[in-house]
């Protein structure tokens, strides 16, 4: 009679162990595409060393790969689209671009805060010196 409680109570415990559920597996958040903190409409402050200071509208649209666009950039106008490389914080043009007989040399940025971008480049727009400039955008 002993061992038959004995036995019992082991299946008894055993089943109280297989019937519980297991705790739920936290869910991990999907990771963040780099891309996804640049995509977006800007303000663009940008001083030029040709035409001095400006601001204007751009957007930074989605692309194929770890590529994005920005429309407007130097204020060509928004059916142009100048393709850039995103690595982390970092923004970098793909160069050199000849866009509407603008030739991009050089350009980079880098994401300061979830609302600000940091940027330079170059630009040789046809006139004997080559146009720098820097540009702050703003998140809109």
């Amino acid at each position: 009679m002993k061992y038959f409680r004995f036995v019992s109570l082991v299946v008894v415990i055993s089943a109280g162990f297989c019937c519980c559920k297991p705790d739920k597996e936290e869910e991990q958040p999907a990771p963040v595409d780099p891309k996804s903190r640049f995509i977006a409409s800007w303000l663009c402050n940008e001083t030029s060393n040709q035409t001095g200071a400006s601001a204007f509208n751009v957007h930074i649209v989605d692309s194929t790969g770890d590529y994005a666009l920005i429309e407007n950039l130097y204020s060509m106008g928004f059916n142009t689209k100048v393709k850039a490389h995103i690595s982390g914080d970092y923004i970098n043009m793909v160069v050199p671009q000849n866009i509407n007989g603008k030739v991009i040399l050089s350009g980079s940025g880098h994401l300061e805060n979830s609302s600000t971008i940091k940027m330079k480049y170059v630009i040789d727009d046809g006139n004997p010196q080559k146009d720098s400039c820097s540009a702050t955008l703003t998140k809109q």
